[in-house]
């Protein structure tokens, strides 16, 4: 289990997971889920650039049999720098964003994301369009709702 965040008296604590996209950049899975868990926020952090070429990217979440959900649109990292932060928003419909040193290159404030909640068993993915070069290292807040939500190793 990843880190656990302390909270107020009497509430659920957070965990924080982490996992690396390494260069070439691939579709993968990032995290797989089992049990009932709340999806708090989800962010990378480019740690090496990102090729200049197209390289859309999103993040999914699908839930045992189900259908595929995207919990972000496509957001092109092309040439993204070293230390830009990427994130979603409070839509799926919104691509992924990207802020440098805190602040969104579309002018936007930076967002933590909406809470999601994802049941049974499931992954969390990323989908990218191109084999770029680069390193992302991806992290993920969450919490368990039921007695058996963890993310998986």
């Amino acid at each position: 289990m990843g880190i656990q965040a302390p909270g107020p008296r009497n509430t659920i604590p957070y965990y924080i997971e982490s996992v690396t996209s390494g260069s070439p950049l691939g579709s993968e899975t990032l995290w797989t889920y089992a049990g009932g868990i709340e999806i708090l926020a989800i962010w990378g952090v480019i740690e090496t650039e990102i090729q200049a070429q197209t390289t859309n990217t999103k993040l999914s979440v699908k839930n045992d049999a189900l259908a595929t959900f995207d919990i972000c649109a496509n957001g092109n990292l092309n040439g993204a720098t070293v230390g830009t932060l990427l994130h979603i928003t409070d839509n799926p419909a919104n691509a992924l964003q990207q802020h440098v040193n805190g602040i969104d290159t579309n002018g936007n404030a930076l967002t933590a994301g909406y809470p999601a909640i994802a049941i049974a068993t499931g992954v969390i993915s990323v989908t990218y369009s191109a084999g770029s070069s680069g390193v992302i290292c991806w992290y993920l807040m969450w919490r368990p709702i039921t007695n058996d939500g963890r993310i998986l190793v």
